[in-house]
């Protein structure tokens, strides 16, 4: 661009007609003010649940629930789900794609080791199979 052309160009910090300094200065520290508004409602609104944290909740269908989407992972499902899961790295590696070669290689794996993450992670012991069966057929 010349210089004619960057003369004729409105920009925002000299003043145009109607608007007076303290418009200009909220324009041109807008995106600041709009950021801190942002924060304020984001930290003013999860306060509320940060002190919620007394709360006595009864975990046990989840956990139940929890429980019965691992053993399918384990079992039959599972083995099916790392099955075409090796087979689809296979082709997809042999095609180029390795990007979904590499995808479906980590969910073969996944499959092989989700009991174990879970129980690392979010400390997901054992569960009485008699209390999940009672639970599972409520409504």
């Amino acid at each position: 661009m010349s210089k004619r052309t960057l003369a004729n160009r409105p920009d925002q910090d000299r003043p145009t007609l109607g608007t007076s300094k303290i418009v200009q200065w909220l324009k041109k520290h807008e995106q600041k003010f709009l950021y801190i508004g942002g924060a304020a409602f984001l930290f003013g609104g999860l306060a509320h649940f940060a002190t919620a944290q007394s709360l006595v909740l009864n975990d046990e269908r989840i956990r139940c629930a929890a429980h019965q989407l691992l053993a399918l992972t384990e079992g039959n499902l599972g083995a099916l789900l790392m099955v075409v899961a090796g087979i689809g790295t296979i082709i997809s590696g042999a095609f180029g794609a390795y990007r979904a070669a590499t995808s479906l290689l980590v969910v073969a794996i996944s499959a092989f080791v989700l009991r174990s993450f879970v129980h690392i992670f979010f400390n997901l012991g054992s569960v009485n199979p008699s209390v999940c069966a009672l639970t599972s057929s409520l409504p």
